[in-house]
């Protein structure tokens, strides 16, 4: 059987194929009547849980955390194991397998606060392995392929078009939301380039934001490092049994700015969650307004989290997206 690591390269390398070149079923149509913004996104995800090992995640094998593998044989084996041995290719669980999934999305919002929104469903089930040595897989008729979001019904279609189901849908109004846009749209439209005394002006602005016990300072790349303290009470991260500490956020920025290149949770000195994110300037990645330059997207984002699995054992959640489409276009004046 794949190793775990081999399982999700070529989960990689197939979801770069179907990023690039995939034949997407025609979209749905949606009224265009004045609309305020839209936002179109393409994205194929790979997740998978791993054992800690060292060499593929020593950022997080702290002292606390490294004590806390130790204590199980079966974890201090996988962390310890060579990839040249011939017992790594063993899967013990099906969250080892990676799944795949891959989306299409368009929402438009309408300047009266209404929205609109239909997603594809892409990924055919024979792309994933776990759906396969499912003694019941879930018949294509029965599978959803598409959703739509209109005048407060929500409802969902199978391959063939036909309706799955159809239930009423709780209606936003989203003109403050489109007011608040607005006024973020007209500040970066009248940003100026970043020379030095911009960019300092800019971190002086930035620093009221920032709650109390938050510090910024650049790297010798120039790279901007942005920390901050976390409320226990609105986190989503569980407290692990045998690590200690406060929870607290690491950002790296790119030097204008604009760009979030990293983003770390820690508890005390223990990684928690890792995302990575890279850039392309491709102008399906942009934010426009009236085809004018916003700022930029990510292509991809890579999510390494640790968590407890159903049996208590610490493990990292993996996960990557790659987008071929992550735009938002803005309409209004």
């Amino acid at each position: 059987m794949k190793s775990v690591s081999n399982f999700f390269l070529s989960g990689c390398l197939f979801l770069l194929n179907t990023a690039c070149n995939n034949e997407l079923q025609p979209e749905v149509s949606i009224e265009k009547h004045d609309i305020a913004m839209e936002v179109n996104t393409h994205v194929a995800l790979i997740d998978q849980t791993e054992y800690l090992q060292e060499g593929l995640h020593d950022d997080f094998l702290t002292h606390e955390v490294t004590d806390i593998v130790n204590q199980q044989p079966f974890l201090k084996q996988k962390m310890k194991r060579d990839d040249n041995s011939p017992d790594v290719d063993t899967i013990f669980s099906y969250d080892e397998i990676p799944l795949i999934k891959e989306t299409k999305n368009c929402t438009r919002i309408f300047t009266d606060g209404s929205m609109e929104s239909v997603t594809e469903y892409l990924t055919p089930l024979s792309e994933n392995l776990i759906f396969q040595l499912t003694e019941t897989p879930i018949p294509d008729k029965s599978r959803i392929a598409l959703t739509t979001q209109k005048d407060g019904m929500l409802t969902a279609y199978n391959a063939a078009g036909e309706i799955l189901m159809q239930e009423a849908f709780p209606v936003s109004d989203m003109r403050d939301f489109i007011d608040t846009i607005k006024v973020y749209v007209k500040k970066m439209s009248q940003e100026e380039p970043d020379k030095a005394n911009k960019l300092r002006s800019k971190i002086k602005s930035f620093k009221q934001y920032l709650t109390t016990g938050s510090n910024i300072h650049a790297l010798s790349n120039g790279n901007l490092i942005v920390e901050s303290p976390i409320d226990n009470e609105h986190n989503r991260f569980n407290i692990y049994p045998g690590i200690k500490g406060i929870l607290k956020s690491r950002i790296e920025l790119n030097p204008e700015m604009t760009k979030t290149l990293q983003y770390d949770i820690f508890q005390g000195d223990n990684l928690i969650q890792r995302k990575k994110y890279t850039y392309n300037p491709n102008k399906n990645l942009m934010n426009l307004h009236h085809n004018k330059e916003i700022c930029e997207n990510p292509e991809t984002i890579e999510t390494l989290t640790l968590i407890l699995n159903p049996k208590g054992y610490p493990v990292i959640r993996h996960s990557k997206e790659f987008y071929k489409m992550n735009q938002t276009l803005y309409y209004f004046k």
